[in-house]
């Protein structure tokens, strides 16, 4: 199913006439560099995407190559295979051969660009942890090696503005899954609202022990303590300006960071608020049984955003392949993507229940977020099965019709959740993603994908119900200087 080409244009204000000088230099240096990663991510896509819902990555390989030839020259030439499945390379032709070309060498005029800006924001800004970030990051993107800049970010703690900055997401390799797309966001970040977000932090290890799934032999990941975001965004450039706009990420995606330091959950505020008035509650009113419809509510969808990025850094990380481990997305190739977001879904699902059956959460949200968990799936089931959320949601749909977790009515064309059951049908469908991400089953996925892939009948009638209703937002960025 394809999302209708409904976008609603938002504008994005920003005044920063009344900041100081200083204040303003910083965050022009920062749009630069932002503007930076936006040409590198068009050279990416080998196109402009603009106008177009989800763009895809067509200069990241060679345009005719396939992913059955790749595997085979990848056999082949086992003594290249890490450097063509970098996440941080490209893929070139030289007569028979493969060869990978760095970034930092391909999008040599743009990572430079934005690195000066870097340079010249760390030196204006207030805040000595993001200096050091600022500072790092620039020379990261000269050499494509962002292990220790992604740490700094995860410490940046005393700032009032965020920037995330890098190729990062690979939601746009329909080939592999492999390579990640440059982005920018900058925010202002709500300080105190990030603090309380902090308490939840402490009860990672145990939600993480609670997830049955199969543990390798030596496991010793543990899951570390979160940082927490709350902005509102002035700017977007990159792959997070395109296609579906993000609420919210749960970054770095780097195994070894998360593993050793874990990772920031950055909360969207401004675009959270725009969609769920303009989009989210238009599309549930008439879609929602009408006895369930007061329990949806802006506190519990955020909830279900926060658990689903506090998921994110939840679950298996690595696969055991051949006496060696390779990354979960690597093992499952252009199939990750899906699978991943439907693992944070039920995951996070999963671990806000079982807070509120400890009394860390009060137990008056638990039907709020059955509710919020079916619309957000109504929701996401627009972007399209060709997108990673979309099939996400469609393959959980499909699940909780099948176990009755969810019941529609064709009489009012209405669908509500059976509570305990809804409990039961997320448990079941959460134990399969785990198990097959443990695994490292690309095969299984597949499987998994053609049985649950397809949108219902009943959910494809409802939906031509509210076609007029935007499928997302199309922000535009306009930050008032003078």
């Amino acid at each position: 199913m394809s999302p209708p080409e409904l976008w609603l244009p938002v504008e994005i204000n920003f005044d920063a006439r009344g900041l100081p000088q200083r204040e303003k230099r910083f965050l022009r240096a920062l749009i630069e560099a932002s503007d930076a990663m936006e040409e590198a991510f068009l050279r990416q896509m080998g196109r402009s995407p603009r106008n177009v819902g989800q763009p895809i990555a067509e200069a990241l390989y060679p345009p005719d190559l396939t992913r059955a030839e790749f595997e085979a020259y990848l056999e082949r030439h086992p003594d290249q295979r890490e450097a063509l499945l970098s996440p941080y390379t490209v893929v070139r032709r030289r007569g028979d051969d493969l060869i990978a070309v760095p970034y930092h060498e391909e999008y040599r005029p743009q990572v430079e660009r934005a690195a000066r800006a870097l340079r010249a924001a760390a030196e204006l800004a207030a805040s000595p942890s993001l200096q050091k970030y600022l500072a790092g990051r620039a020379e990261a993107l000269l050499g494509d090696d962002y292990y220790q800049s992604d740490v700094d970010w995860i410490n940046v703690v005393d700032s009032a503005y965020e920037i995330i900055i890098g190729p990062y997401e690979v939601y746009f390799d329909r080939l592999m899954g492999v390579k990640t797309a440059y982005m920018s966001v900058v925010g202002r970040v709500d300080v105190e609202e990030s603090w309380k977000l902090a308490a939840y932090s402490q009860y990672l290890p145990q939600l993480e022990e609670s997830l049955p799934y199969p543990r390798p032999q030596g496991h010793t990941d543990r899951a570390k303590a979160n940082a927490f975001a709350i902005v509102r965004d002035l700017y977007r450039a990159g792959d997070i300006r395109y296609g579906f706009q993000a609420i919210a990420n749960n970054l770095p995606n780097d195994p070894r960071v998360i593993s050793e330091y874990g990772s920031k959950k950055t909360f969207f505020m401004n675009m959270m608020e725009v969609k769920l008035q303009r989009i989210v509650r238009p599309l549930v009113e008439p879609l929602l049984d009408q006895d369930q419809l007061p329990h949806f509510n802006l506190e519990a969808d955020f909830m279900r955003v926060l658990f689903h990025e506090i998921a994110h850094a939840l679950g298996p990380r690595w696969v055991a392949r051949d006496g060696q481990r390779i990354s979960v997305n690597e093992a499952l190739k252009e199939r990750y993507s899906a699978l991943e977001e439907g693992k944070a879904d039920l995951v996070g699902f999963y671990s806000a229940h079982q807070l509120i059956r400890q009394g860390v959460i009060p137990a008056q949200r638990e039907l709020e977020l059955q509710v919020a968990h079916l619309t957000a799936r109504l929701r996401t089931i627009r972007h399209g099965v060709e997108q990673a959320h979309g099939l996400a949601s469609v393959i959980q749909l499909n699940h909780h019709l099948h176990n009755g977790a969810i019941g529609y009515d064709p009489d009012s064309g209405r669908f509500r959740v059976d509570g305990p059951g809804l409990n039961d049908s997320i448990r079941e469908l959460m134990e399969r993603f785990l198990a097959l991400e443990a695994l490292g089953d690309y095969e299984e996925v597949g499987r998994l994908y053609a049985e649950y892939g397809r949108p219902p009948d009943v959910v494809r009638a409802a939906l031509e119900r509210t076609a007029h209703v935007p499928v997302d937002v199309r922000p535009t960025y306009r930050i008032l200087w003078e």
